[in-house]
Order: structure tokens, then sequence, then C-alpha cells
């Protein structure tokens, strides 16, 4: 029953490919400087180190497929614990209000070593710190729960004032543990202290009071960007809070719409989870211009996207659709 990544029916998730699809260079499209930083980033001694390190990786690669049962409902997140080495550990939430910890450091291991129950489903987001040290989950409930990662007791921020006034919808750490964010159906894009679980700042109406729904931050630690249901995604200053520009049309009947940094950060992807907008759109980071529309789905495809992921080394795409099936795009430059 409900094998990890299963819809309610028990069904295991298949993985669909959507193939690669060539698309101009930013260099040639007039007026960007995506280009120039495009030639910087891949060109050269780090083109040839990508290409030795690729070689590498497809000698040694062995490939296997497990199924992990213990969800009776269907999966809605799902993250990794760091600690990818010793610990091995993932955690999963679902619509019913489990959260399940899978270890995943033997081939025998099929059901979680560990379960925790909320009252307050669905468990909308499941985040770890970059220690792994904690486990955040966000509910339809307006307060995080902090579950340490050894005996999985709860805590929670003291003061009253410093919650969500809504559910919590997603919650990111960056690459600095001592700070979270997290996003909420009240418009809140909220900073948090990791150690005194307190608010030490918030963004009213970062996406003009329509719910945020996903949120990321660039490697640099100086940005992050946020999608919200107001159809757009936002690009902040993550020093002094400040909105730098803003990508997409906006569509106020969106459910999620999904913002992502692509691999070197100088492009912008974002989907909108409307079954009628099919399209992975890429921008240029640095000047918001458009660069191209990405077909994710296929011409005949009606599915609604659930979740946007990213690939750090290169221009791949891969969505969660509500067909029960990932859907993985290649972007191939010319």
């Amino acid at each position: 029953k409900g094998g990890m990544g299963s819809g309610d029916g028990g069904n295991a998730t298949n993985i669909g490919t959507a193939g690669s699809q060539r698309i101009g260079s930013p260099g040639g499209v007039a007026g960007v400087a995506g280009g120039e930083m495009w030639r910087g980033a891949v060109g050269g001694q780090q083109q040839e180190r990508e290409r030795e390190r690729a070689a590498q990786v497809q000698a040694a690669v062995q490939t296997s497929l497990r199924s992990f049962a213990g969800h009776t409902a269907r999966v809605t997140c799902l993250d990794f614990h760091p600690d990818t080495t010793h610990t091995r550990l993932f955690f999963s939430g679902d619509v019913a209000g489990n959260v399940n910890v899978f270890s995943y450091a033997t081939s025998g291991t099929k059901r979680p070593i560990e379960s925790l129950m909320d009252a307050f489903p669905p468990i909308n987001t499941v985040c770890v710190n970059p220690t792994g040290d904690f486990l955040l989950v966000g509910t339809d409930h307006n307060i995080i729960r902090i579950y340490d990662t050894q005996r999985y007791h709860c805590r929670a921020a003291k003061n009253e004032n410093d919650h969500h006034r809504g559910a919590v919808r997603v919650i990111r750490f960056g690459s600095d543990p001592s700070v979270y964010v997290s996003g909420g159906s009240d418009g809140l894009v909220v900073f948090w202290d990791t150690r005194t679980s307190s608010r030490v700042n918030a963004i009213e109406m970062a996406h003009q009071g329509a719910e945020i729904t996903s949120i990321e931050f660039s490697r640099n630690r100086r940005h992050f960007v946020t999608g919200g249901q107001d159809g757009k995604a936002r690009l902040w200053d993550l020093r002094n809070g400040k909105e730098i520009r803003d990508f997409g049309g906006g569509n106020k009947k969106v459910d999620k719409f999904f913002a992502q940094f692509c691999y070197d950060e100088h492009f912008m992807a974002v989907l909108s989870s409307d079954r009628l907008l099919r399209d992975v759109q890429l921008f240029n980071s640095a000047t918001g211009a458009k660069i191209t529309n990405l077909n994710l789905q296929g011409s005949g495809a009606v599915s609604s996207c659930l979740s946007l992921a990213t690939s750090p080394s290169d221009f791949t795409f891969a969505a969660l659709m509500d067909d029960g099936r990932c859907r993985l795009l290649e972007a191939v430059f010319k």
C-alpha cells in the first residue's frame, strides 16, 4: 500500500521523460546580458573539468530503483538528511498528517524507522536544517513544528505573535544554518533565528497578500526567490529584504507558482500549477528578461504541477505532476 510517491490508490509512481529541447543560446537573445555570463559559466577550463567529472560519474554510476512503504495517503513533500554518507535518511509527509522517517542505508529497509502524526493535516512542507540536527514541519496549522532528529521531540516558537496567521506552506534553509525562512497562506515571508526559534524579521504582503507557495535561496547568500498565488516569482535581496524584480505575467487563479534558480544561478525557472500553462519559463536573473518557454507536458497532457526542482549541475528540470508522473526536461543549448 501507498509506497513512497504513490497516489491514494497505492500505485507506484511512474517516471515519464518529457525529453530534451534545443533552444537558442541566451547569448543570441537581443538585449539580454546572459550570454556573456553563460559563456563565462561553462567556458574554458571549467567546461573541461565538467566534462571530465561527467565522464567519471558515467563510468562509476550504478542505478537502482527502490520502493518504500508506509504512507497510505498521497505524499505531499520530501527532504533528505544532509549526511548522505552515514545517516542516509529522508523524511516525507502526506495529506493525512503523517511524517515518516526512512533509512536508505541498507537495501533491506523499506518501512519507516520513525513515524510522527500531526493533528492538523495535511503536511505541506518538511525541511531539514543544513547540519541535520532539526526537522521543520509545516501544516495547515499556523505554528511550525521543530523536531530534533535524534529523539524526535517537538518544540515551537514560544512567542505567539511570532507565528504565521494561517497555514504554513513552505519552509527553507539557505546555506547559513542559523536562519530559516517560511512562507504562509497569510502572505507573510518570515525569517527565523534557528537557535532561539524566534522571528527576526518578516516581509508583509510579499505577493500583494497572496499565499506564498515556494522559496529558494541562492548559493551566494545574497538573494532568495519566492513564488506566490499571484502568479509571479519575486527576487529579493537577502541583506535588506527589498524586492529586486519580479518574473512571470501574473495569474491570480493559480494554486501554486514555483520559482527555482537554475544550476549556475544566472537564470531563473518558473512554472505554474495551472493546467493550461504547460511551459517552464526561463528568465535572466540579472535583467529579468524572458529567455524562452520550455514545453514540459506535451500537446495532449492536462496535468497540474505539484512541485518543481532544478538540477544543481545542468539545465535539467523535474516536475512532479498530479497524474502520478515525474516529468524530466533537459534544455540543450545550440
